[in-house]
This record gives structure tokens, C-alpha cells and sequence, in this order.
């Protein structure tokens, strides 16, 4: 067996192997050999087969396996030879032109991982945030928390609707006197002045009303609406006031907090505390660990294997013309990006280069530190997963146990976690003490979405919003 290196361009090499015949000859007669020792033929007892009859019936099935394995062999003995660790599997080139009789020669091209040198994480800098979790914070909280545990009490049917007070509806939608189900039902229950289930339009007339009187709303949808068969048009409401029922005052005491499940006032104090306390925490760790990524991506600059950036950047293309096409269809795409394709696929492939960049470095770092992914962690990581699917988490779960080369994509993010909190141990971390405030501010920018306004009202329901969230044709700058 003959293999010379023909071409080598950054990460991918490429190879010749010629394989002489009488290699090959050999094999094959050595493998119908074997052959003609165990197969049974009507008429021959078994291993006295007549060895022109096995070559007769074989010979095709013995060139395919010899060649198979020939070209295995030689595969192996290129990466032993040169050391390498391959992105990808190998291609090959002219592996079907075999002639009897001739030496098989063939090419294999491979595109190795690139070597990572590791640098010394201190070199890392991160501002370790500590929120102080302020006293007017936790009796806001606790506010709050009163005001959603609020009883009422049903009214007196003279009772005129306020501010505050609880109202049960039933409601009737109809467009050209035919009756739309979707906005239609009975025993709607209201909170006026709290717009929580997106009748607003309605809901801003309650006020000075009594039960059983109904009231009459005549509501346009917008042009854009959302559902194609109420955008644009002008729609009847009529809302039937059945129940109207006033809140009780909660008073915040010891005997709230027990109705909380606390020993006291001060117990639900203590934990609300703890609660807000492991809320920024979880902010912050997501802070941290865009910051450590971000600085890896700039101390770490290495040849990237071309061929994982292309599959990246065609998944985060994919996904995006996915979208896109899904928004037009549904009448919610918003074009605020008028760049030629040309240009923000320049942009995407950054995107896929940093993704691969630190998907290799946390690679890396996990085997150079022995970081790994218990069975524990990656059971809990499935069966997380199959929570997000009420109903088929069996379903969801079988799927991991039949395919388990997919375990990794649920179990990746939790390596990432575990690198990152390796490094923030090592790092050069500068503590600095922040408000829940300047957290959120300092959040702006960092996390992809955190503090940008809404396109719609926030308290209405996702059934009666007039515009839902657009793709647009604009990516992050970055992606962790």
C-alpha cells in the first residue's frame, strides 16, 4: 500500500493510496477461503464446496468487502500516521473505478480539528456582580404578593362597577351577525383596571355598570392583525354582566404570612429575600457567562475547520428563512433590514465562525480539565426536555433512548455552564456590588431581547394582541 500526501491547505489534507493488485488478489482468495469454510450448498457436504463454485457465487461480495476494508485500513493508517483528529468524515474520490486485475489507486481528502493552545485564564477579566437585595425591594414584593392573593367578596346587585372590582362576562362576538368562536364564551371573569385577559376595549367601559346589564362594543381589528379573518374588519361585542365581586383588603400580617405557608411576617420576609437573591443570581451567572465567552472569542484566534462553519451557518440560515417564511404567511413579517442577502449572510457567517471558535475552545478545555456531563445531569437534561411536551414526555423520552448521538445537543449547554464556572474560579474577577436596577441596565445590550420594549401592550393575552412579535431580517452582532 502506497499513500502520499498530495496537497495540504490549512486544516485539510489530501491524500493518494495505491493499492496493488496482487494486495488485492490475495485478499479476495483468502476471504472465499474462509468463505467456502462454512457455507452449505445442496449436494456438498459443508466445508467441500468445489472452490470455483464459491468464487462463482461470491466473488462479487468478497471484491466489495476486501476493498471496503482496504480502504478502512488505509484511512486509519493516514490519521495514525499524521496525528490527526478529524472534524469531519473523510471524502474520497475514485473509490468505484476498480479494475480487475489493475492496482486500485484512489483519493481521500480530510479536514482535521485545528491544534488549540490553551491560555492562561487569568488573562480572562470579568466583573463579578454581587446584587444587594435592597429592604424597599422585598415590602414591594411582599405588596405585590398581597395584591394577587386578593379575595372578593360578591356584590350587591346595585353595586356600580369600580376599579378593583372582580366581574364575570358573558360574551358574544359576532361578525355580520355570524358568531365568532374564538372571542365568544361564558363566565369570562375580568379584573378592571388590570387588563389581563386582553379585552381592554371592554373592560375601559365596565366602569359605573351594574349586573346584568350588557354592554355593546363595536371593535376594529387592525390591518395586520394576526388572524386573517378578523384583520381589518369591524367586529360586535356584547358583554352580559353576570357576577360583580369587590376585593378585600389584605392586610399584611402574621396571619397572612401563615396563609402563606410561613411561620411569621418575618419567615416570608426571609424568603421573599431569598427568592429575589436567587433570581439576580440567575441573572448574573448569564451575565458572567456571555462576558467569559465574549472574552475567549477575542483571546482565542485559530483556523477554523471550513466545513463545521458552513454547517453552522446553513442551520442558523435555515432557521431564519423558517421563520421569515412563516412570518409572511401569518402576516406579521416586518422588513426593517434592507441589506442584500450577500451582506447579512457575511454577517451570519461571523455568527457561525464565533459559535464554532468557542464550541471547540470549551471542548477543549472540558478534556484538558476532565469537565464532563454526569448521567445524572444529562437524565435530568432529557427529562426537562420532555416536559416541554405535555403528553408525549414518554414519547420524547424513548426518542433519546433510541438516539442517543442526539443526547448531546441537550446536554451541550449544560458542558458550556460547566467550563464557563470553571473559569470564572480562575479568571481575574473584579467584585462589584449592584442594585437590582443597575443589574437590569447593565443586562441591556448583553442578553439578546433583555429590556427591549414590547411591540404590543404587555398585559394583553396573545388571543386578542392586534400585532404579534416579527421577524425581522437583522441578526445580534453576536450569539453566544
Amino acid at each position: 500500500m502506497n499513500i502520499e500526501e498530495k496537497k495540504s491547505t490549512g486544516l485539510t489534507k489530501d491524500f493518494s493510496v495505491t493499492i496493488p493488485y496482487g494486495t488485492i488478489a490475495e485478499k479476495i482468495s483468502a476471504w472465499l477461503a474462509e468463505k467456502a469454510k462454512h457455507i452449505r450448498i445442496d449436494g456438498f457436504r459443508p466445508g467441500k464446496v468445489p472452490f470455483n463454485i464459491v468464487e462463482q457465487r461470491y466473488s462479487l461480495q468478497a471484491e466489495q468487502d476486501v476493498l471496503e476494508s482496504l480502504i478502512k485500513e488505509a484511512t486509519q493508517k493516514i490519521i495514525k500516521d499524521n496525528g490527526l483528529r478529524l472534524a469531519v468524515q473523510p471524502t474520497y474520490e475514485n473509490i468505484n473505478q476498480y479494475e480487475v486485475g489493475k492496482d486500485f489507486s484512489f483519493s481521500v481528502s480530510m479536514e482535521a480539528f485545528p491544534e488549540i493552545k490553551l491560555k492562561d485564564f487569568k488573562d480572562i477579566k470579568v466583573d463579578r456582580l454581587v446584587v444587594e437585595i435592597s429592604g424597599k425591594e422585598v415590602e414591594d414584593a411582599l405588596k405585590n404578593l398581597s395584591e394577587r392573593h386578593v379575595k372578593f367578596n360578591v356584590a350587591a346587585d346595585s353595586h356600580k362597577i369600580k376599579e378593583g372590582d372582580q366581574v364575570k362576562i358573558d360574551l358574544d362576538c359576532t361578525d355580520n351577525k355570524k358568531q365568532v368562536k374564538s372571542f365568544s364564551g361564558k363566565g369570562i371573569t375580568i379584573v378592571v383596571g388590570k387588563n389581563e385577559v386582553g379585552l381592554n376595549f371592554i373592560e375601559d367601559k365596565l366602569s359605573g355598570h351594574k349586573k346584568h346589564e350588557t354592554i355593546t362594543v363595536d371593535h376594529a381589528f387592525e390591518a395586520d392583525y394576526a388572524d386573517k379573518t378578523l384583520a381589518g374588519k369591524t367586529v360586535n361585542f356584547e358583554a352580559k354582566i353576570v357576577e360583580v365581586s369587590v376585593p378585600e383588603k389584605t392586610e399584611i400580617n402574621e396571619a397572612f404570612a401563615k396563609e402563606m405557608g410561613c411561620e411569621g411576617l418575618e419567615d416570608l420576609r426571609a424568603k421573599i429575600k431569598d427568592s429575589l437573591q436567587k433570581d439576580s443570581l440567575n441573572l448574573t451567572k448569564l451575565y458572567h457567562k456571555r462576558h467569559v465567552l465574549d472574552a475567549m472569542a477575542d483571546i482565542y484566534d485559530f483556523e477554523l475547520p471550513k466545513s463545521m462553519v458552513q454547517k453552522e451557518f446553513d442551520s442558523i440560515w435555515a432557521r431564519l428563512q423558517d421563520e421569515i417564511s412563516q412570518a409572511k404567511a401569518d402576516g406579521s413579517f416586518e422588513e426593517d433590514d434592507d441589506r442584500p442577502d450577500d451582506e447579512l449572510k457575511k454577517e451570519y457567517e461571523s455568527i457561525a465562525s464565533r459559535r464554532v471558535r468557542l464550541g471547540l475552545v470549551i471542548a477543549e478545555i472540558a478534556k484538558a480539565h476532565t469537565i464532563r456531563v454526569t448521567p445524572e445531569m444529562a437524565r435530568n437534561a432529557i427529562f426537562r426536555e420532555a416536559m416541554r411536551y405535555p403528553g408525549q414526555e414518554k414519547e420524547v423520552i424513548k426518542f433519546y433512548r433510541d438516539h442517543p448521538q442526539m443526547i448531546e445537543q441537550v446536554t451541550s449547554p449544560i458542558l458550556e455552564d460547566l467550563v464557563v464556572d470553571f473559569i470564572l474560579t480562575e479568571a481575574t474577577l473584579n467584585e462589584t456590588k449592584v442594585t437590582t436596577k443597575q443589574l437590569a441596565e447593565k443586562l441591556k445590550g448583553v442578553l439578546p431581547g433583555y429590556g427591549e420594549e414590547e411591540s404590543t401592550d404587555k398585559n394583553e393575552s396573545s388571543k386578542t394582541q392586534a400585532k404579534t412579535a416579527k421577524p425581522k431580517k437583522k441578526s445580534e452582532s453576536k450569539a453566544a
